[in-house]
């Protein structure tokens, strides 16, 4: 039986609302194959520089992210967020850049033994591909649409004023779990750690995405592309050489172009995979979109 390793790629693309992409990916092999997602809240400024920044000091996290004992993993989840946004607060202010800049949500997913674990500040995407090429989707949500920002852990006022209306609805944070023909739902306090596993043995292949992902819109008739429809043309992963996600992203977006289906928000994305080390050539940390690909066809 051949070997099995990892291999890591990432991508990010404009939506068709913006003028500046606000979301940012990185990937790498090193101290742990890795994947990371930053997605800036648009209603601030300069949040494109906010998401790299906090997707990078994620980066510098990684060393702690791996050492977690399972019994840590809720404890810890927080404080380590709380030293990346520490650290990129004091980056932003040495560059004129208000708190707000960082305003972004971080997905963080990591090789933990024989799973992809996934750190989850904010809302997001989370996607398993199995053997036979069916799907578990996860996405977080937020009431409002109104993510829980890391930055206000960092901002009393501000964190006073998002817990005061959150802590009043039902439904401040919730889990859609879509796998196949099942559904669950589970709500959560808004506050509730976003940490989720995914065993390589069932899922080969595990995304991360930003909410982009969820925001396909068919141009002709205003209605919305479920995130179902888009998480399947995603994955469809021919091979996964070089710049596999760029690739898989990029003809994502054209299939649907040619039905008049649009991303309205940005999306970033980053993969995880399990391959046979006889079948393609090694992915090399990156940032932005990824490896350089070899003459290969997704």
């Amino acid at each position: 039986m051949s070997p099995m390793r990892i291999v890591t790629d990432c991508h990010f693309e404009i939506g068709h609302g913006h003028w500046v992409c606000e979301d940012y990916a990185c990937h790498g092999r090193s101290p742990v194959p890795h994947v990371i997602v930053a997605d800036g809240c648009s209603a601030a400024g300069n949040v494109d520089v906010g998401a790299r920044l906090m997707t990078l000091n994620a980066r510098q996290a990684l060393p702690t992210f791996a050492r977690l004992p399972d019994e840590a993993l809720t404890t810890r989840h927080w404080q380590i967020g709380r030293q990346i946004v520490i650290q990129s607060v004091r980056q932003a202010s040495s560059l004129g850049l208000s708190a707000t800049a960082l305003d972004s949500t971080l997905l963080i997913a990591l090789i933990a033994g024989d799973r992809v674990r996934v750190h989850v500040y904010g809302d997001g995407c989370l996607l398993g591909r199995r053997h036979d090429g069916s799907l578990r989707i996860v996405q977080i949500e937020f009431a409002h649409n109104a993510p829980y920002y890391l930055t206000y852990l960092q901002d009393r006022a501000r964190q006073n004023m998002y817990a005061d209306v959150m802590r009043n609805l039902p439904t401040p944070q919730i889990h859609r779990w879509l796998d196949g023909q099942t559904q669950r739902i589970e709500t959560h306090p808004y506050d509730a750690p976003g940490i989720f596993e995914f065993p390589l043995d069932e899922f080969p292949i595990v995304a991360v995405a930003s909410d982009g992902l969820s925001s396909f819109i068919n141009r002709t008739n205003r209605e919305p592309v479920g995130l179902w429809t888009g998480a399947e043309e995603l994955m469809k992963f021919r091979n996964l050489n070089g710049d596999f996600v760029k690739r898989r992203l990029r003809r994502t977006l054209e299939h649907f172009a040619k039905r008049d289906i649009v991303n309205f928000d940005d999306i970033g994305c980053g993969v995880l995979a399990s391959v046979d080390s006889e079948d393609t050539a090694e992915s090399k940390g990156g940032a932005g979109s990824g490896t350089r690909s070899r003459n290969v066809t997704d």
